[in-house]
C-alpha cells in the first residue's frame, strides 16, 4: 500500500519529480514529464534527460549539477525545454541531497516546473517598462518621477543635457543643486507643500545650463494614485521658458510700470541698445558707479568706462549680446573701489545688464577662505594650505628645490593626558610662538594637525635643513610656562628633501617615514630619510600581511624552557614560547613579529591558540608540573580573557593549577580597576598569576598591595650582573625578602652560569630559568632528565 501511495504521489504531483543516484544520475522521474518531452524512461536515464535542453543553457544546467556535486548544495536551476511537438517551454529545475549518516550523499530528490507563463509575463514588463522610457527619453521636455516621500527617482536624459549634472546626482533632491539660490528654497517650498496635499502645483525658475547660462523654467506637476487609490508620489514635465520670459521682459522694459519696479530694486540696473547706448539707468546704477553724470540716456557705455574694455565685464556683454543668451560677469572695478557681480539678460532691441556691490560678500568669502586654510588655535597655515604651497613649491622648482621638516612634539600626549586639553592647547599655541619667528619669504611653517607641525623650505640644501631643524629643537626645548608652573616638551623632527621625480605627496610620506624613523631612535632628533627606512617599513608591511595568514598556516610553533628547583635540580615546569617559522624567511625572532601582531589586534587570536596548544601539550608532563603562558597588554585589555583561558583549560582537561599566566608590569599602568577585576576572575578559575620581568621600569609596590600574585619573575638583566660588583645583587636580596614577606614564589630569569645559580640558591631563590638548565625547543623534542 505505501508503494501504491508514493506512486500516486509522484505521478500525480502537479510538478514532475525526480530521483537522481549520489552522482546526479537520473533513475526516476515523472511519466508526465515523459510525455511531455517524448521521450521514454530509457532514453532519460543518467543524463540522457539533458538532450532535450535548449543548447544556450546546457552549459548553465551541467554546471548547477557539478557544483551541487562539488560542494553538497541545491540544484536550483532555470531552462528551457524542447517539447514533443518541438517547441520549447521554460522550466525551474530545484534538487536536494539526501545524505548519509557519515555525511556524504546518497540521493537527490527533486521536482521541475513549469515557470513558462511567469517567464513570458516578465519579458512582457520588461519591453513595457523599456517603451515606457524610451518614450520620456525622447520627449522635448524634462520629465520626473518621485515616490511618495517627494525624493526623484526618475528624470530623463534632457535634464543632463542641459544642466551638465549626472543623472545620479540628480535623483533624490539633488536637482536642486543647479537651480538658481535665489530660486532654490522657494520652488522647495512649493514641491513641500503639493506633497503635503497631494495637489497638483506649477512652479517657474531659473536654472544653470552646463554652458552657464541661465534658463527659465516652468515645471508643472500631477499626483499619481494607484488602481487601488494610493498615493505613489508625483510624475512632472518642465520646460524651457527662458525665450518666452526674455520677449516679456522686453515688452515690460517699454512700460512705466517696469520703472518703478526697476527703481525699487536693490540692485543697479542699465539698458543698452545692440548699439551700447544707455536706454536706461534706475538710481542705484547712479549710487554704485559714484553718481557719475555722463551715465544717463544717450551715453554710449564704452565710451563712459574705456577702462573696461577687454574686462570680464565687457567680454561677458559682447557674448550676450552677440549669442542672444545671458551671461554673468564678476570683478574688482578699480576706479569705484568695488567688488561687481552683474548679468546680462538679452532684449529685442539690445541688453539689461544687472550689477550689485558684492565687497563685504567678497570680504566675507576671504575671511572663510583664511579660516580654512588656517588653523584656529593657533593661527597658524593648515595642513590643507601647506599642500597648495608645497604643490606650487614643487611645480616651480628649479635648482634650489625643496625640503619638508615633519615635527611632532615628544610628550605632548602626557601633558594632555595628566594637565587636561586647556594646558596642551596653550602649549601648542607657545611652541607655535616660538617656531614662528623662524619663517621668511623662503621658509613657511604649518600646523598640520594634533601635536604636528611642518616647515616648508625653498631649498633641498642638507645644510640649511640640517641648521633649521638644530634651530627648532634648540627653540623648544626651553621649558614652557603654563598657569604658573613649568611644562617640558621636546619634538622630533623629520626630513625629506626634494628631486627632480618627487611630488608632494612622495615628499611628505618620505618626511613621515623619517619622523617615525627619529621617534623610534629615542626622540630629541632630527632625521633624513634614507631609503633604508622605505625598505624597513615595506619589510614590516610586508611581515604583517604574512602575519595574518600565519596561523591558518599553521606556521606558528611553541617552543618550551625548562624551570628548574634550585635546590634539587629538578624540573618544575616550563614556560611557552611563540616561534614563527617562516615558509621563505626562516625562524622571525618574537621581537620582530610580536609588536606587530599587538599593533594590528592579531595577538589576540594567536594568544587564543597558544593558551590551547599550551595546555595540550603539558598533559604530556608530570602532574606536578605546571606550564607558563605570557599575556600581552593587548590580549589584557581586549573582551574575552577570562573565558579564553577557561576554554583551554577545560578542552584539554588541564588542572587549573598546571596553568600560570605571566603578565609585565605595563599591564597595570592603565584602568586599574578594571585590570584588578579581570586578574581577580582569572585567580578565580583556579590558575596561577605571575608578574614577569619584575623591576624593570614600572615597579610599583602597589601591585603587591593590591593583589596577590602567585609568583614575581626577576629580570635576565639583574641576574646577569651576578658577580660583577654594582646594585643588581642588593636588588634581588631586597626582592626576595619582600617576596618571602609576602608569601610569593620567585623564579630568576636568564640563568646562563652555575655560579649565578649558586649564589641565587643561597640567597633563598627556589627556582630558576635559563640557558644553564636548556634552551627552549619544540614540545617533541622537550625531554625531562
Amino acid at each position: 500500500m505505501a508503494e501504491e501511495h508514493y506512486r500516486y504521489s509522484f505521478e500525480l504531483n502537479p510538478q514532475f519529480p525526480f530521483i537522481a543516484d549520489g552522482n546526479g544520475s537520473l533513475l526516476e522521474i515523472s511519466s508526465r514529464w515523459r510525455q511531455l518531452v517524448g521521450l521514454t524512461l530509457q532514453e532519460c536515464l543518467g543524463s540522457g534527460w539533458m538532450r532535450v535542453l535548449h543548447p544556450d543553457d546546457l552549459e548553465a544546467v551541467r554546471k548547477n549539477w557539478s557544483d551541487a556535486l562539488k560542494y553538497g548544495v541545491r540544484v536550483d536551476h532555470e531552462k528551457r525545454v524542447r517539447l514533443v511537438d518541438g517547441t520549447y517551454r521554460w522550466f525551474r529545475g530545484r534538487a536536494t541531497a539526501r545524505k548519509a549518516q557519515d555525511g556524504s550523499v546518497i540521493g537527490w530528490y527533486g521536482s521541475t516546473e513549469d515557470i513558462h507563463d511567469r517567464k513570458l509575463a516578465e519579458d512582457a514588463l520588461r519591453k513595457s517598462e523599456q517603451r515606457l522610457r524610451n518614450l520620456a527619453e525622447s520627449s522635448p521636455a524634462v520629465i520626473w518621477v518621485s515616490d511618495t516621500q517627494g525624493q526623484t527617482t526618475f528624470i530623463n536624459r534632457l535634464w543632463t543635457d542641459l544642466t551638465g549634472q549626472p543623472n545620479a546626482e540628480a535623483l533624490g533632491l539633488g536637482w536642486l543643486q543647479p537651480i538658481h539660490e535665489e530660486d532654490r528654497q522657494r520652488l522647495h517650498d512649493v514641491f513641500s507643500k503639493a506633497f503635503r496635499n497631494r495637489e497638483a502645483f506649477s512652479a517657474e525658475y531659473r536654472l544653470l545650463t552646463k554652458s552657464g547660462c541661465w534658463k527659465s523654467m516652468l515645471d508643472v506637476a500631477q499626483p499619481v494614485y494607484s488602481v487601488g487609490g494610493d498615493f505613489e508620489g508625483y510624475i512632472g514635465s518642465a520646460l524651457d521658458i527662458t525665450s518666452l520670459r526674455a520677449a516679456e521682459m522686453a515688452q515690460r522694459s517699454a512700460n512705466s510700470l517696469v520703472n518703478a519696479v526697476l527703481e525699487s530694486t536693490t540692485d543697479g540696473v542699465i539698458v543698452v541698445d545692440q548699439n551700447w547706448r544707455v536706454e536706461y539707468v534706475n538710481k542705484h546704477a547712479w549710487e554704485l558707479t559714484g553718481n557719475k553724470d555722463e551715465l544717463k540716456p544717450g551715453a554710449d557705455l564704452w565710451r563712459l568706462y574705456p577702462e573696461q574694455v577687454g574686462s570680464e565685464f565687457h567680454t561677458a556683454y559682447q557674448q550676450a549680446m552677440a549669442e542672444r543668451q545671458p551671461r554673468n560677469a564678476e570683478g574688482y572695478i578699480p576706479v569705484l573701489s568695488r567688488w561687481i557681480r552683474s548679468q546680462a539678460y538679452p532684449t529685442l532691441d539690445g541688453l539689461s545688464i544687472f550689477f550689485r556691490d558684492i565687497t563685504e560678500e567678497k570680504r566675507a568669502h576671504d575671511a572663510l577662505t583664511h579660516l580654512a586654510h588656517h588653523d584656529t588655535l593657533t593661527g597658524l597655515p593648515n595642513r590643507e594650505k601647506l599642500w597648495l604651497e608645497l604643490a606650487s613649491a614643487v611645480a616651480e622648482t628649479n635648482e634650489q628645490g625643496v625640503s619638508i621638516l615633519l615635527l611632532d612634539l615628544d610628550g605632548f600626549k602626557e601633558i594632555n593626558d595628566t594637565r587636561g586639553h586647556a594646558v596642551g592647547d596653550e602649549v601648542l599655541r607657545q611652541v607655535a610662538g616660538r617656531l614662528s619667528p623662524l619663517c621668511s619669504a623662503e621658509c613657511h611653517l604649518a600646523r598640520i594637525g594634533g601635536d604636528e607641525f611642518a616647515f616648508l623650505q625653498r631649498s633641498s640644501s642638507f645644510e640649511t635643513a640640517t641648521a633649521l631643524a638644530d634651530t627648532i629643537l634648540s627653540t623648544i626645548k626651553s621649558p614652557i610656562s603654563v598657569e604658573g608652573s613649568q611644562v617640558e616638551i621636546g619634538a622630533s623632527i623629520g626630513i625629506a628633501l626634494s628631486d627632480r621625480d618627487l611630488d608632494p605627496t612622495e615628499l611628505m610620506k618620505r618626511a613621515d617615514i623619517a619622523l617615525y624613523r627619529g621617534k623610534a631612535d629615542g626622540r630629541g632628533v632630527w632625521r633624513f630619510f634614507e631609503q633604508a627606512m622605505l625598505e624597513h617599513l615595506q619589510h614590516r608591511q610586508s611581515l604583517k600581511e604574512d602575519l595574518s595568514k600565519a596561523l591558518e598556516n599553521n606556521q606558528l610553533q611553541l617552543h618550551y624552557q625548562p624551570l628548574v628547583d634550585l635546590a634539587s635540580g629538578h624540573f618544575a615546569g616550563c614556560e611557552a614560547l611563540l616561534r614563527w617559522m617562516h615558509p621563505t624567511r626562516g625562524m622571525i625572532s618574537p621581537a620582530d613579529f610580536i609588536p606587530l601582531a599587538e599593533e594590528t589586534g592579531q595577538i589576540v587570536p594567536i594568544g587564543r591558540w597558544v593558551l590551547h596548544q599550551a595546555c595540550r601539550d603539558a598533559l604530556a608532563w608530570p602532574e606536578n608540573t605546571f606550564v607558563a603562558v605570557n599575556l600581552s597588554p593587548v590580549q589584557f585589555r581586549a573582551e574575552g580573557l577570562c573565558d579564553d583561558v577557561s576554554d583551554a583549560i577545560a578542552a584539554a582537561r588541564l588542572p587549573p593549577r598546571r596553568l600560570q599566566l605571566e603578565i609585565t608590569e605595563s599591564v597595570l599602568l592603565q584602568n586599574t580597576d578594571h585590570n584588578l577585576d579581570l586578574l581577580t576572575r582569572l585567580k578565580g578559575l583556579g590558575v596561577g598569576i605571575a608578574l614577569d620581568d619584575f623591576g624593570t621600569g614600572y615597579s610599583s609596590l602597589s601591585y603587591l598591595r593590591d593583589f596577590h600574585f602567585d609568583k614575581i619573575k626577576i629580570d635576565r638583566s639583574f641576574v646577569a650582573e651576578i658577580g660583577r660588583g654594582g646594585h643588581s645583587e642588593a636588588i634581588i636580596r631586597a626582592v626576595l625578602g619582600l617576596a618571602s614577606s609576602l608569601g610569593l614564589a620567585v623564579t630568576a630569569e636568564g640563568i646562563e652560569l652555575q655560579s649565578q645559580a649558586d649564589w641565587l640558591k643561597e640567597e633563598g631563590c627556589r627556582q630558576g630559568q635559563g640557558y644553564l638548565f636548556g634552551r627552549p625547543v619544540p614540545h617533541d623534542q622537550f625531554r625531562i632528565d
